[in-house]
């Protein structure tokens, strides 16, 4: 097939879900996909030019739902769960029942307010666990056999932090990290079913591109 890539690691971004397409939401981890994204799933399964050792999940059924077509193609592939959800950080109480767009003052104001450490309520995280779970799913994925095909499907906030790490060593997220990475998250473009290639380092960390490819995707299925 033209669209076709042999990757050891890719890092997908889940396809385009209901809260994506501007629905209200109740449950971040049980938002569907949306016809479009049931699509655009089917065009990754199509970028997998090999059998994966592994397929990797969060617990959000929009990952579960974008693997699916992947795991029709090659069945059998060990499917696990590993800690890669979505960063939350708004009170889900709060938020119940608003679409994306509502929710933009809160999210301006969690941002503005910039502190490492801050827990908004019940079930979110503060910036600090977050940034602890992506370094432990690059060194996760960085050990693996360099022969393995893995791929993991995630989310933006995931894959953005990725990127940020390339260019950020430092050990502890303070709030002058935090701040660089507000920044840094409005101006990366990661639309839906965006892959990040990606291969260990020798070092314990990723070797992965400036940017996302969403080349499998045809324009007309191209969404963020």
């Amino acid at each position: 097939m033209a669209n076709q890539t042999t990757g050891r690691i890719l890092i997908v971004r889940h396809a385009q879900s209901a809260a994506n397409a501007g629905g209200r939401t109740l449950d971040m981890a049980a938002i569907p996909l949306t016809d479009i994204g049931l699509r655009q799933a089917q065009c990754v399964a199509a970028l997998v030019a090999e059998k994966p050792s592994l397929i990797a999940v969060s617990r959000y059924l929009r990952t579960s739902q974008t693997a699916a077509p992947l795991l029709l193609r090659y069945p059998g592939v060990p499917v696990k769960e590993w800690r890669i959800e979505e960063f939350t950080y708004l009170d889900a109480i709060t938020c119940a029942g608003t679409t994306y767009a509502e929710r933009k003052v809160l999210r301006d104001g969690y941002w503005l307010r910039c502190d490492p450490l801050w827990v908004d309520g019940p079930g979110c995280e503060c910036f600090v666990d977050f940034v602890s779970r992506v370094r432990n799913l690059e060194h996760a994925l960085s050990v693996r056999d360099p022969d393995e095909t893995v791929i993991v499907f995630t989310h933006g906030l995931v894959m953005r932090t990725l990127l940020w790490l390339q260019q950020h060593r430092a050990g502890q997220a303070a709030d002058a990290e935090m701040k660089d990475f507000a920044g840094f998250r409005l101006g990366v473009s990661v639309p839906n079913c965006a892959v990040l290639r990606a291969s260990p380092s020798g070092s314990g960390r990723l070797r992965l591109p400036a940017e996302v490819s969403v080349a499998h995707l045809p324009a007309d299925l191209r969404t963020e």
